[in-house]
């Protein structure tokens, strides 16, 4: 009898035993799915997705399509790229400059054919020629080049410059509109397609960043020959009154808004 009832009484402490691990399991696994943590234990085992890079997709996703009133024609799924847009020219154009987060931030500034980044642009710091009517180093009548090599466009790790045709087709096939787009002004440009990106006037730099908010000046990959001069090249240049595709000094630091086929 007490043998019988001492059995029982261990039956029923396992049990309570295994019943308290099995709760406590459940709570931990619980408060882990809460924080965004996978269960070790389940057969997905991946590391979590990196929360910003996911907020960031997200946005793009949201910036990149964007619906007018009218709507926007559907794309084919191919097609999409969370960083570029297919406005329905020869290129898809990225949503963002060059070294920047998102559609709104004027990115970093660069010197025509450098692809470091840097805060003070002149003659002096140019890395293929040291004046105006000196001859470059590179690029024009000393090699017959006229675009630039990829290891010398600093959009390569993303896509690359678009050429100067690319820019006129961006020109006279789009819809230009100058807007404000969460507090920072530019141009919304609209494709063929319905499919629209944002530039924002970033304007340029020399020892300072000058003219933002009013002008947006954009690098292309095409060299302007003037001559036997060699040392511009072609950009975008717009104002509110004004678009054109013009050229400028090598020199100069101004924003790039890369393209992929």
């Amino acid at each position: 009898m007490y043998e019988d009832e001492e059995n029982k009484s261990s039956f029923w402490t396992c049990f309570t035993i295994i019943v308290g691990i099995a709760t406590v399991s459940a709570a931990i696994f619980a408060g882990l799915t809460y924080f965004g943590i996978k269960n070790p234990f389940s057969k997905d085992s991946s590391v979590v997705e990196d929360s910003v890079l996911v907020k960031q997709q997200e946005y793009t996703k949201d910036s990149v399509f964007t619906k007018d009133k009218e709507g926007v024609k559907d794309v084919d799924e191919d097609d999409v790229d969370p960083l570029f847009v297919n406005l329905g020219l020869s290129v898809k154009w990225s949503i963002r400059n060059l070294g920047a987060l998102y559609p709104e931030e004027f990115g970093d500034y660069y010197a025509w054919g450098e692809i470091e980044p840097k805060t003070e642009f002149s003659w002096s710091n140019n890395k293929w020629c040291k004046g105006y009517y000196d001859p470059p180093l590179k690029y024009g009548s000393v090699d017959n080049k006229s675009v630039l090599d990829r290891e010398d466009d600093a959009a390569h790790i993303v896509g690359r410059t678009p050429t100067a045709k690319e820019m006129k087709e961006l020109l006279t096939r789009c819809n230009w509109t100058w807007t404000t787009q969460k507090g920072v002004k530019g141009y919304k440009v609209k494709g063929p397609n319905g499919n629209s990106i944002f530039l924002p006037a970033a304007g340029f730099r020399t020892n300072r960043t000058q003219c933002a908010g009013e002008y947006g000046r954009y690098w292309s990959s095409s060299l302007y020959k003037n001559g036997s001069q060699d040392n511009s090249a072609y950009f975008i240049s717009f104002t509110p009154e004004q678009i054109d595709l013009s050229f400028n000094e090598r020199f100069y630091g101004h924003t790039i808004r890369p393209v992929k086929p």
